[in-house]
């Protein structure tokens, strides 16, 4: 159990929060596409949530969504915030979104305010079940993009724990390699979203080796958990990628 919800952290988008809905404004937002409707909206607290709905008989698997905040005159600046809903990537933690299910992210926190910066917030790309997708294929591609290189980064870190079984290495040790690996995909990776992923899975294996809670859980169990979870999270990968 500790396991499986350590394993959630892996390419997880967005904190949760708490989410007071009362007196907010709604807003729509237009997608092009008849298969999807999406809210818009703006919380008395200054949070602004963006909510999509499937109007398809096809399950949505994967959503990206970006925000951007203006600061007002006199002020200047602005941000860009990206989130991410993947139900294969996400396996055991996002559920792809059946016909009329919806997905709700919180884009923007309180500050600064909505009467201190403009706020926008576009849905930019989503994949269906089916294999069709919709959006800019530059992001469509980086959906699958983060879900090839999830299943890379698994594949790097299943061997070397193959390995590390069959050679009986002590976890400390193992622990000690798997951070210089690390530090290697990190530095190798192509853009944020593969550092963020590298990083995710990488401590989630270094975490569950190290913590107090797997202490009395013999090492070899130990790995050969991490095994097991691995293999489910590349299937679902491997059935939801494009064919090449």
């Amino acid at each position: 159990m500790a396991l499986r919800k350590a394993l959630l952290l892996i390419m997880c988008a967005a904190a949760g929060a708490t989410i007071s809905t009362s007196a907010q404004t709604t807003r729509g937002h237009t997608v092009p596409d008849a298969r999807m409707k999406a809210t818009v909206e703006d919380l008395p607290d200054g949070q602004t949530l963006f909510t999509v709905q499937n109007r398809s008989t096809q399950p949505i698997t994967a959503l990206a969504v970006e925000g951007t905040r203006t600061m007002l005159p006199p002020k200047k600046g602005s941000g860009r915030v990206v989130r991410y809903f993947d139900s294969v990537a996400n396996l055991g933690h996002d559920s792809e979104l059946g016909p009329y299910q919806s997905h709700t992210f919180i884009i923007f926190g309180k500050s600064p305010s909505p009467s201190e910066a403009s706020r926008d917030v576009e849905l930019k790309a989503a994949l269906f079940a089916d294999g069709t997708s919709y959006g800019d294929p530059a992001w469509v591609n980086k959906l699958e993009d983060g879900r090839k290189f999830l299943s890379h980064c698994l594949g790097n870190v299943s061997q070397r724990l193959n390995a590390a079984l069959a050679a009986g290495e002590p976890s400390q040790t193992l622990v000690g390699e798997l951070r210089q690996e690390e530090t290697v995909q990190m530095k190798d990776a192509g853009s944020l979203d593969e550092r963020v992923i590298a990083n995710r899975v990488y401590e989630t294996v270094i975490h569950y080796l190290s913590a107090s809670f797997s202490e009395n859980v013999p090492e070899e169990n130990r790995i050969r958990v991490l095994l097991d979870q691995f293999r489910t999270q590349q299937a679902a990968l491997a059935h939801a990628l494009p064919a090449t």
